[in-house]
């Protein structure tokens, strides 16, 4: 009972702290705008608090993602190769998207972009592959289930990921988001 009793404080504590740090952040940014406003600052700052909510939807998804993969106890051994494959490959997502924010690199950015297609690409095998094995054997419908709640979350991960980096774009290019798609 004491270690149920638990789990809403466990939940709620890293929420409250993404809360927190996107507070934080914005705060940050007013201050700066304040003290300085040449215009490249000024497009940074905007894009820094326009990145701040794809940022703590991305700790939300990722905190889901652990909750499941805790809650059902999964193991990442035994997760089908293809769903591996698409946490890599929106982990390296992320990474990209942040590092193009961080270094204003529009190069990185759209390689983040581009990788929104192969994200959505993998999630289509995956959630194929997880089909059919819940229609093989009903006895791991569960487990497959929640290989398919993960994978789902892997996908709108990836489509913030791609937001972020448009928004990358957008400062360092002065395009919109929906321009960067096409390229």
């Amino acid at each position: 009972m004491a270690a149920s009793a638990l789990r809403p404080a466990e939940t709620g504590a890293p929420a409250r702290g993404l809360r927190r740090l996107a507070l934080d952040a914005e705060r940050a940014c007013q201050r700066l705008i304040l003290l300085r406003h040449p215009a490249s600052d000024l497009r940074f700052l905007t894009t820094a608090l326009k990145i701040i909510p794809d940022l703590r939807r991305m700790g939300e998804v990722a905190r889901r993602i652990r909750s499941t993969i805790a809650a059902s106890g999964l193991s990442h051994t035994g997760w089908p190769a293809n769903l591996s494959r698409l946490a890599s490959t929106c982990h390296s997502q992320v990474r990209l998207a942040i590092g193009a924010f961080a270094a204003a690199d529009v190069a990185r950015a759209q390689e983040a972009i581009a990788r929104r297609e192969l994200v959505a690409a993998l999630h289509h095998v995956v959630v194929s592959d997880l089909l059919a094995l819940m229609m093989e054997d009903s006895g791991k419908r569960g487990t497959e289930r929640g290989l398919l709640f993960i994978a789902k979350q892997l996908d709108g991960l990836s489509e913030q990921a791609a937001n972020a980096a448009g928004l990358v774009f957008s400062m360092n290019r002065g395009a919109r988001t929906e321009e960067v798609r096409v390229l």
